[in-house]
C-alpha cells in the first residue's frame, strides 16, 4: 500500500474522544491521510471508510499521546467550517497540554517476598497496559528489570520471592519523569538477633556454633533448686535486725530524753 492514501474518504467515529463532547456528529470527509497501524493497547477514535486509523490515542506508563493521520490542514479542508471543529481542535490542544496522570511507587516487605506497587491515576482515554517494567537494584549492586502485573484498576504489582536482605532501589521511568524508592529489607530472623542474622547463618553452616556449644568450659550451671529459690537475702535480714535494735534503744531511752527536753524548755 501507498504511504499516503489520496482521494475523498468518508470517516466514522469508532470510540469516544478523551474530552467533551465525547462524540461528534457529521464528520466531514478527508482528502488524504497517512497509512499507519495502531499499536496494541491504543484507542482508535476515528477511522476511514476502509478501517484505517485516523485519530489515535495511546500511552506508555504515565505518558499519553495523540496521533492525527490526516493532519489539521490541507488534507482536511472541510473540517475548518464544520460546526464540530472548535470542540475538536480545542479539545485536542487542551488534552495534549494537560499534565500527565500522577503516579505513586511503594515498596514493602511481604511474607512471600519484596512487594512493589505502582499506582497510576486512571485516564479514560487510555487502555491500561498489560504489564509495566520497573528497575530494581539489589544490595550487591546488580540491576534487573522486574515485570509488574495489574492487580486492580490503576495498580500494578511485582512480588520478588528471592529478594535478599539489604537496601533495594526501585525505579520506574516514563516520559513524564522518574519515580524512585529505597527500601531496607531485613532478614527473617534479624529482628530477634540485632541485625546479625546473616553472620549467624554463616557460623552455623561452618559448624562454628556447634563446636562452641560442645566445649566443656561452656557447660551451663544446673538450674537452682527449690531451696535456693526460697533462700532469703542476707542483707535484708541484717537490715531488719538493725531496725529492731534501734527501736529498742529509742524505747529504753525515751523517758530520759523527754525529761531533758522539759528542763531545757522551762524558763530560767
Amino acid at each position: 500500500r501507498a504511504r499516503v492514501e489520496r482521494g475523498g474518504f468518508a470517516v466514522r467515529q469508532r470510540a469516544p474522544l478523551p474530552f467533551e463532547p465525547r462524540t461528534l456528529a457529521d464528520w466531514p470527509p478527508v482528502q488524504a491521510y497517512a497509512t499507519v497501524r495502531a499499536r496494541e493497547g491504543a484507542r482508535v477514535a476515528l477511522a476511514s471508510e476502509r478501517g484505517d486509523p485516523l485519530i489515535v490515542f495511546g500511552g506508555a506508563g504515565a505518558g499519553r499521546s495523540a496521533f492525527v493521520a490526516t493532519g489539521l490542514g490541507a488534507w482536511t479542508p472541510r473540517w475548518t467550517p464544520w460546526n464540530g471543529w472548535p470542540a475538536l481542535a480545542g479539545g485536542l490542544t487542551a488534552w495534549a497540554a494537560a499534565s500527565p496522570p500522577a503516579a505513586t511507587l511503594s515498596v514493602d516487605d511481604d511474607p512471600a517476598g519484596l512487594r512493589i506497587d505502582l499506582d497510576l491515576v486512571a485516564d479514560a482515554a487510555l487502555v491500561e497496559p498489560a504489564t509495566l517494567d520497573v528497575e530494581l537494584t539489589s544490595p550487591d549492586g546488580r540491576r534487573r528489570s522486574v515485570e509488574a502485573e495489574p492487580v486492580a484498576p490503576g495498580r500494578w504489582r511485582a512480588l520478588l520471592t528471592d529478594a535478599e536482605a539489604g537496601v533495594h532501589a526501585v525505579r520506574w521511568t516514563s516520559h513524564a519523569g522518574t519515580l524512585q524508592r529505597w527500601h531496607l529489607r531485613t532478614g527473617r530472623s534479624e529482628s530477634r538477633t540485632w541485625g546479625v542474622e546473616p553472620a549467624i547463618g554463616r557460623w552455623r553452616a561452618s559448624g562454628l556454633l556447634a563446636a562452641a556449644d560442645a566445649r566443656p568450659d561452656r557447660a551451663s550451671p544446673p538450674p537452682p533448686g527449690p531451696a535456693a529459690e526460697l533462700a532469703p537475702d542476707t542483707r535484708l535480714l541484717l537490715l531488719a535486725l538493725a531496725l529492731a535494735l534501734a527501736g529498742i534503744v529509742v524505747d529504753r531511752w525515751r523517758p530520759t530524753l523527754v525529761a531533758r527536753w522539759r528542763r531545757g524548755a522551762e524558763p530560767a
